[in-house]
């Protein structure tokens, strides 16, 4: 089980119990930097899962709008900030 915490790290639980942990708890703290390296280096067909989860994720929480200027702004702000990501992604 993935927990968001309050420092923006996510904490994954129970994930230790398959590696032989007994107490099956905390095994890693990540950053967000840390996953979105991670999903980095993973194949296009995994980032692919990646992006579905995140789709998934988005589509069962309630609906969210905002005017038109506020997105420009804000997926400018995201495609400039992980332009690299971006264009892996593309690919």
């Amino acid at each position: 089980m993935v927990r968001r915490i309050a420092s923006g790290e996510m904490r994954l639980d129970n994930a230790g119990l398959a590696a032989g942990n007994p107490t099956g708890q905390i095994v890693t703290i990540m950053t967000a930097h840390q996953v979105i390296d991670q999903i980095k280096a993973l194949s296009s067909e995994e980032r692919a899962k990646v992006v579905g989860f995140i789709h998934e994720m988005e589509s069962e929480g309630a609906e969210r709008t905002m005017d038109r200027k506020t997105f420009e702004q804000s997926a400018k702000q995201v495609f400039d900030r992980h332009a690299e990501l971006m264009h892996k992604l593309s690919q």
